[in-house]
């Protein structure tokens, strides 16, 4: 994925608070997330210097018994944590504390009835111009790794007709893109752009191996 343009871009969509000022011109900013009762997929955005385990992205702004979802890229299975009430006079706590990498994303739960939570991720922005995340055969959550708005066609895959994205909304359910094969001389393309926002994750579901740069 490459970085087209991230300062700018992200000062925009105001995700970035600061600039710092040395030589490697290091961005650091920040995702506001909103948490709704039910589904919603969320993406890491920000570099390994930052702390993206479960513990270190909720705390304990989640209510008891929401969980957060990974899924090991190609056939799963899901790796599950759990917010959990504490007995015996201990905390509130994570079952386990998953640890989630750049470019990817995870679902997370919220029980029915939960009022809404914002939590905030923070953290540097790869200086790097390009980020190379592998995508393989079958079905993956991942994430632009950049904290921007982006659309499908513009996300810069190698995709392979047959390809799908699925961009969920805990309101309306996906919204799937398809790439297909190019009829009477046209090329092959996607059938729709979605647009992805700001620290939202996708399933991904790749008919054959790829690398997103």
């Amino acid at each position: 994925m490459k970085k087209l343009g991230i300062t700018l871009a992200v000062v925009a969509f105001a995700a970035v608070a600061a600039q710092a000022q040395t030589a490697s011109a290091n961005v650091v900013g920040y995702v506001k997330q909103g948490n709704s009762a039910g589904l919603q997929i969320q993406g890491i955005q920000f570099t390994s210097s930052s702390d993206t385990t479960v513990q270190g992205l909720f705390g304990t702004t989640l209510p008891v018994n929401s969980k957060v979802y990974t899924y090991a890229a190609g056939t799963g299975p899901y790796d599950i944590a759990t917010y959990q009430a504490g007995f015996f006079g201990l905390p509130d706590s994570w079952d386990k504390d998953i640890t989630l990498a750049l470019g990817t994303s995870f679902w997370v739960e919220l029980p029915a009835g939960s009022a809404s939570v914002t939590n905030i991720q923070s953290g540097e922005v790869s200086s790097d111009a390009s980020i190379d995340i592998s995508i393989v055969t079958g079905l993956q959550l991942l994430s632009n790794p950049y904290p921007v708005e982006t659309t499908v066609q513009g996300s810069g895959f190698s995709p392979t007709v047959g390809d799908k994205i699925y961009v969920y909304s805990n309101t309306g359910g996906y919204d799937i893109a398809t790439y297909q094969e190019g009829f009477f001389g046209l090329p092959d393309s996607w059938d729709k752009d979605i647009t992805i926002g700001v620290g939202v994750g996708f399933w991904y579901e790749a008919a054959g191996p790829q690398t997103w740069t």
